[in-house]
């Protein structure tokens, strides 16, 4: 048992709410660039990430945070 959400499914297996929302993108998007960088290839376009983690709280800070890095001078002001 898990505390408040009662017994797991048959099998042992745990499901977690919001596994494909943010985290199965993200995954699919560092495993392909594993692959790319296996297979020694070069990836077709510049890639950028910005990754938070508060979306259940309104992902406080993160509109400062972009507005601050793209601003001019900021650290991705040329991204």
């Amino acid at each position: 048992k898990a505390a408040g959400y009662g017994d797991f499914p048959s099998g042992g297996k745990l499901f977690g709410r919001g596994s494909t929302d943010d985290k199965g993108p993200a995954l699919a998007w560092l495993i392909i660039i594993e692959a790319f960088q296996t297979l020694k290839l070069d990836f077709p376009v510049n890639l950028l990430f910005l990754v938070e983690s508060m979306e259940e709280s309104g992902s406080e800070g993160l509109d400062n945070v972009v507005e601050k890095e793209f601003a001019e001078g900021g650290y991705l002001e040329k991204a």
